[in-house]
């Protein structure tokens, strides 16, 4: 949201939010939104894993 409406750069926010949902669909999750048969990770680790996406 800070990218699209902030810095007004859609083209980046939605690179952004693909990354996010691959990173998602590899089955990676933090402990707010954990759930059985998924990866738990930390924060830190969930960001890693979405710049190494971007």
């Amino acid at each position: 949201m800070l990218v699209r409406y902030s810095l007004n750069d859609e083209q980046r926010a939605v690179q952004i939010e693909r990354a996010v949902q691959k990173v998602l669909e590899q089955g990676y999750r933090t402990a707010d939104i954990y759930e059985d048969g998924t990866t738990l990770v930390s924060c830190d680790e969930m960001g890693e894993a979405v710049l190494n996406i971007l």
